[in-house]
């Protein structure tokens, strides 16, 4: 009989603990859930201001569809890949000197500010 009752107090605690990971993982879904439709309002964002710029170069210029092409090809070989994909390089600190990712906003070293390597960045 006492063993049935461990077994059962057993039996719970796995059940409680099980609950909890099952409401964690929910909570993560929904926060997960929430940071994929910010990200895609921003990529419709980017996608529409993308489009008014190449619209209104278009309608300005004699550019051409073939040189958007192009631009983004040569952007796209910087990094030496061919991935459609703004490659990210190291970039020595303007303060320390040291080499910091192209992604981040500040030196890892020395805090200082660093230059974005262009403008969607």
């Amino acid at each position: 009989m006492a063993g049935g009752i461990f077994i059962g107090a057993s039996q719970q605690a796995r059940i409680s603990a099980a609950g909890a990971d099952a409401s964690r993982a929910r909570d993560r879904v929904e926060r997960l859930q929430s940071e994929v439709l910010r990200l895609q309002q921003r990529v419709e964002h980017l996608a529409l201001a993308s489009q008014a710029l190449w619209e209104l170069l278009r309608d300005h210029t004699d550019f051409e569809e073939e040189h958007i092409a192009a631009k983004m090809q040569e952007i796209d070989l910087r990094d030496g890949k061919s991935d459609g994909k703004i490659g990210h390089k190291p970039m020595p600190c303007p303060a320390c000197g040291r080499m910091a990712n192209s992604q981040r906003t500040t030196c890892i070293y020395c805090g200082n500010e660093l230059k974005r390597p262009h403008v969607f960045e």
